[in-house]
């Protein structure tokens, strides 16, 4: 009985010990076995993007981007070099009783017109001929993560991150939506295409409800 009364003893001072133990650990300092419990809480999940897009910036990008101002400088110019032919042949006849044509066209006028709009369409074709040359000997990718309330852009070259911006949708201050593209207009960064080619319909809804468009018409 004495032999059992001592085991009880030896119980309770034993489990006394070890509360004296745990009480004794410095303050801020986690029980053993608390940094393996702490340890075992799953991680917060990451936000996943709603719409994921990319672009690249190539030759072929900047011949889409400005095919309709190209277009334009062409008729410019064709229109130039025709009015400056009809000045030619107005003046060519104007010594030989032109009439009336020589009259209207021979006029210093339509020199000047034809001489402007030539330089001019010139100057503009030669500007996006150099720029999509420069864009293909340095090919960027912009990377577009569009999110619940905000959307990243990373530009890459070459495999190597340039840079990274995080923009709210409360930072845009014009949003144009047409056939190829979404032109976002941001102070902070300037103009940021999105390429719709790259996306499906779902998706291309989908940033018009965060950038609050109204639904494409069918």
């Amino acid at each position: 009985m004495e032999e059992k009364k001592d085991f009880q003893q030896e119980e309770a001072s034993s489990a006394a010990e070890k509360i004296t133990a745990v009480n004794a650990l410095p303050a801020g300092e986690p029980a053993a076995g608390a940094e393996e419990a702490r340890g075992s809480e799953p991680a917060a999940a990451e936000p996943q993007p709603l719409v994921r897009a990319t672009l690249t910036l190539d030759g072929a990008f900047y011949k889409r981007l400005y095919r309709k101002m190209t277009i334009t400088a062409c008729i410019g110019c064709a229109l130039g070099a025709a009015v400056l032919v009809l000045w030619l042949v107005a003046s060519t006849l104007e010594g030989e009783g032109g009439g009336i044509f020589s009259e209207i066209f021979a006029d210093d006028l339509y020199l000047w017109l034809s001489v402007i709009l030539l330089v001019a369409c010139a100057v503009i074709i030669f500007t996006l001929v150099k720029t999509g040359r420069d864009a293909g000997a340095n090919v960027r990718e912009n990377t577009y993560l569009f999110y619940e309330r905000e959307f990243t852009i990373e530009t890459s070259q070459r495999g190597k991150q340039m840079g990274i911006s995080r923009l709210s949708y409360a930072d845009l201050r014009k949003i144009k939506e047409q056939k190829q593209f979404f032109f976002l207009t941001v102070p902070a960064v300037g103009l940021v295409v999105v390429d719709k080619t790259s996306l499906s319909e779902g998706e291309c809804a989908k940033l018009r409800e965060l950038f609050r468009l109204p639904p494409k018409k069918n």
